[in-house]
């Protein structure tokens, strides 16, 4: 439970489910312990979802100095068009 990945695919699963608190939660945790993209654009589609989009935008700015050609990326650019 304390691998990052497994968190994110926890994270993840709550964020469909619409437990945003847990998710948020669970991904922020993923994300502090490892700067992961794909760990990153899932926190920041949870932010957007919740109204942070200035969190939500600081972190996708993080992720693109990391990985800039992640397709997450990408995709979630262009779905939330921050």
């Amino acid at each position: 439970p304390d691998d990052p990945s497994v968190a994110d695919s926890w994270g993840w699963l709550k964020f469909r489910q619409g437990q945003l608190d847990q998710a948020e939660s669970t991904l922020r945790n993923a994300w502090l312990k490892r700067k992961d993209a794909d760990i990153g654009v899932h926190l920041a589609e949870v932010l957007w979802d919740r109204g942070e989009h200035d969190e939500a935008r600081k972190v996708l700015n993080e992720v693109r100095r990391i990985d800039p050609k992640n397709a997450s990326l990408e995709r979630t650019e262009r779905k939330l068009k921050p």
